[in-house]
């Protein structure tokens, strides 16, 4: 071949992209498909994912500097709609979407975020009832952490005064609108908790538009709110209003004047309940009294009360009369048992060796063994004979054995 009749793959690719960058149709488009894969890269922050719809796929990168204006988290199954051009990669040849912003279909992504945002403080147990705590039921002292110019303020303050007028009052002035009011309420909440002595914190704002009660849908004051260390009541704009605030708040009150109801009791209902108990206490105290008495003066009416003496001298001739009957049959028991003694040595006396010396016989000793049996001893051998009344010593003349038969 003499002349070039060929590409390369280089030069076709840089022919491509070129053809892909002077294309007004394909710069800044908006598509619309489904996330079918989304990877953040660690390191470089850069996203990766695929749009897919029913019979195509599109691949698509995300530099870091733009995926750190998402206000959402991509994830797959999700419909959006993505900003961006389409170019080609040189090295691999392959055309995909430079993506510079992603937005949900059918939702906005605020609320996208937000609800995003509630799932990851719900599984961390924020939200739990278990981690709630009961309010004081006497406050000595109130953090209102709130805006000092609104109208809630002053409604909170004038019902607390009225119900119970005893009440301290702290306002900690907080902004509760824009992008600072979120740091403006974790800066507040912990100035009550830490300075004010406070036993008890109001948090909240009047009245208004979603987004102007953003703040307290916010993760910096649902946090804040977490982790002060006084109960805190949320009272936060009308009772339709519901932000992340009311749910991770100990108690959540439908408006800034119900959390003024829900922190303090009526006084003088207060007191009338007290008097009412005092009464009751008195009565009870004058019933056990008065029973008291009656149980006394029935003891006092016994005859041991009433004349001890001759109590304790009956008691003392019963005490005499047992001891009487405890001796008779002891005396008893020590006859029998003399009787039962006797007969016993009379029956041993009968049997003892010594009547029947008394009778005339004798038994014979040689040294210390008896004799009893002629097979025993020998002509010449000296034996001892005991009579009843002494003892005769004797030598064997003779030996006769008996004859049988």
């Amino acid at each position: 071949m003499t002349g070039k009749t060929f590409w390369t793959v280089t030069e076709l690719n840089s022919l491509i992209k070129q053809s892909l960058e002077t294309n007004y149709l394909l710069k800044r488009v908006w598509i619309k498909g489904e996330i079918a894969e989304f990877t953040r890269h660690r390191l470089s922050g850069h996203c990766y994912f695929t749009l897919k719809d029913q019979e195509s796929q599109l691949k698509c990168v995300m530099f870091r500097q733009q995926a750190a204006n998402l206000r959402f988290q991509p994830r797959a199954g999700m419909e959006v709609l993505v900003l961006g051009s389409i170019n080609v990669f040189l090295p691999n040849g392959i055309y995909q979407l430079y993506a510079e912003d992603i937005q949900p279909y059918g939702i906005g992504s605020s609320q996208l975020q937000l609800e995003q945002l509630k799932r990851k403080l719900e599984a961390e147990g924020l939200f739990s009832t278990a981690r709630k705590r009961p309010l004081p039921p006497l406050p000595r002292r109130i953090a209102l952490v709130t805006s000092r110019q609104g109208a809630a303020v002053r409604d909170m303050v004038k019902i607390l005064r009225q119900r119970f007028p005893i009440i301290e009052i702290v306002i900690v002035d907080v902004q509760v609108q824009g992008e600072e009011a979120p740091a403006s309420i974790k800066a507040g909440l912990e100035l009550a908790a830490a300075h004010t002595g406070a036993d008890l914190v109001i948090v909240g704002r009047g009245g208004g538009a979603t987004e102007d009660l953003a703040a307290f849908n916010s993760e910096i004051v649902v946090r804040a709110i977490a982790a002060c260390p006084l109960p805190v009541i949320a009272a936060i704009g009308h009772e339709s209003d519901v932000t992340l605030a009311d749910l991770v708040a100990d108690v959540r009150a439908s408006t800034p004047s119900n959390a003024a109801e829900l922190a303090v009791p009526v006084l003088q209902e207060l007191l009338g309940r007290t008097a009412e108990m005092a009464q009751r206490l008195r009565a009870a105290i004058s019933n056990r009294f008065r029973w008291e008495r009656q149980q006394l003066e029935q003891l006092a009416s016994r005859p041991i009360l009433q004349q001890p003496q001759l109590y304790f001298e009956r008691k003392w001739q019963e005490v005499e009369r047992i001891a009487g009957k405890l001796q008779t049959a002891a005396e008893n028991v020590y006859l029998q048992k003399q009787h039962r003694l006797e007969k016993t040595v009379a029956a041993l006396n009968a049997l003892s060796p010594l009547k029947v010396l008394e009778r005339g016989y004798a038994f014979c000793r040689r040294e210390q063994e008896v004799v009893t049996s002629v097979e025993q001893v020998q002509t010449g051998q000296g034996l001892t004979l005991h009579m009843k009344d002494g003892e005769v010593d004797c030598q064997v003349q003779a030996v006769r054995r008996k004859m049988n038969g």
